[in-house]
């Protein structure tokens, strides 16, 4: 799950949804957040606990992962498309589709 989210940063730009530059926002204010926190932890390591230490690298992985599933939802709800099954003409949802074949 840790690789997971890394290998889905450029599905955003690739399938082009509606906002589709939201995810990177969210990227990046999860780096802030991350990057803000690892420099206080640098500069104050002495005065940390352990048990602080522990909590803190579990919340960072924690907000990875909702940041992570927060870019692969929106890539995956602003690319869908009602596909008609001809059979029992019940509509079936496809996702996602690349920008490329819509184009031809």
């Amino acid at each position: 799950p840790i690789l997971d989210g890394l290998i889905e940063l450029p599905f955003p730009a690739r399938f082009r949804g509606s906002v589709w530059f939201l995810p990177y926002i969210m990227w990046a204010i999860f780096s802030a957040l991350v990057g803000g926190g690892a420099a206080l932890f640098v500069f104050e390591k002495e005065q940390i606990t352990q048990t602080t230490i522990i909590s803190l690298s579990a919340s960072v992985l924690l907000l990875y992962q909702i940041t992570s599933d927060f870019a692969e939802y929106w890539v995956h709800s602003r690319n869908q498309e009602i596909v008609y099954d001809v059979k029992c003409d019940d509509p079936t949802v496809v996702v996602p589709t690349s920008s490329r074949s819509r184009k031809r």
